[in-house]
């Protein structure tokens, strides 16, 4: 068993995302990490029962938390990453930063994401912020390795992290985690991002914040909240300008389901596009949405069959465009 054991040690210090999922091969490292962080989730769990901890006590959480978050291995990457992830096949297959490995490994393992979906409430905003902006940046990755690995984390789980972090964190800071997400991307790899089905999603979702943000009623909202919204909306305007450009081959992808290189099962589909497009369309301000309708309509009357270019007219009168 000796030799069994070095050879896992070996696999762990070179997390590879090409390494399969199964438990025998699964990167030792990530499977102690999952078990030692869940140790340290019942403790908390099992101190938070006690009515009135003492400061000792209170000490003890404090610490098993950061312990489980230290865990995770978070590569907190301040400013734009030195690679930007662009729209190759390497892109697909490894995460672009070396750091990122470990935590995708971990989110990849059914057991890990559980384990960050339940332990998320634990974590203060930029420990969260940190963990959204790892998944961001390893997106195509995960997406991919999640469709070619049949013991791999599953989308439906997947998305409900990158929701319940993009609920966690306060307005401000996810103008940061988008600013880093915008640095992290080349035109190219944004455009392919969106092709696929988490990319598309993981993007609706970011947008959807904001939108649910300027439905607010203004009445309830601070000086500080107005200043937060601006920022976020002219955050939002570089990311839109930019999806803009990609809408042809997003269409293409969601209408025909086909990108060489992409398992078919990772590719966007018409129901997630319209949504990824009604998103974008309803944090965009007028002039742009203008122009993405305009875009949009043209691109269905050429290509889409007849059930595409209903969805599509239906997705432009919701944002209030008529077709002329």
């Amino acid at each position: 068993g000796g030799g069994k054991g070095a050879k896992e040690e070996e696999e762990g210090a070179h997390l590879n995302l090409n390494v399969p999922n199964e438990v025998s091969t699964m990167p030792r490292a990530v499977r102690l990490s999952v078990e030692n962080g869940m140790v340290r989730l019942l403790n908390v769990q099992d101190i938070d029962k006690i009515q009135i901890p003492d400061p000792a006590t209170s000490q003890r959480r404090a610490q098993q938390v950061q312990e489980m978050f230290g865990l995770f291995q978070i590569n907190q990457v301040k400013g734009a990453p030195s690679l930007t992830i662009d729209a190759d096949m390497s892109s697909l297959t490894e995460c672009r930063l070396e750091a990122d490995r470990f935590f995708a490994q971990l989110v990849l393992v059914p057991k890990g994401c559980k384990l960050l979906l339940r332990s998320l409430g634990l974590l203060s905003q930029a420990q969260q912020a940190g963990c959204l902006s790892h998944i961001l940046r390893c997106l195509l990755p995960i997406g991919y390795q999640s469709e070619t690995h049949k013991d791999s984390t599953g989308i439906e789980m997947l998305v409900q992290l990158l929701v319940k972090l993009i609920y966690s964190i306060g307005l401000l800071a996810l103008v940061d985690v988008l600013k880093h997400f915008q640095a992290s991307y080349s035109d190219g790899g944004t455009h392919l991002l969106i092709c696929t089905k988490l990319g598309a999603l993981a993007l609706a979702a970011l947008l959807r914040r904001g939108h649910d943000e300027y439905t607010k009623d203004e009445g309830t909202l601070s000086a500080e909240d107005k200043d937060n919204l601006l920022k976020w909306a002219a955050t939002c305007q570089a990311l839109i300008v930019r999806c803009q450009g990609g809408i042809d081959p997003l269409f293409n992808a969601a209408t025909q389901g086909a990108i060489s290189a992409l398992p078919a099962s990772m590719i966007v589909d018409a129901e997630v596009m319209v949504d990824f497009l009604y998103e974008l369309g309803a944090n965009a301000n007028q002039e742009q949405r203008s122009a993405i309708c305009s875009e949009l309509a043209n691109i269905a009357s050429k290509k889409g069959d007849a059930q595409v270019q209903e969805q599509v007219s239906q997705l432009l009168q919701s944002l209030n465009w008529t077709v002329n």
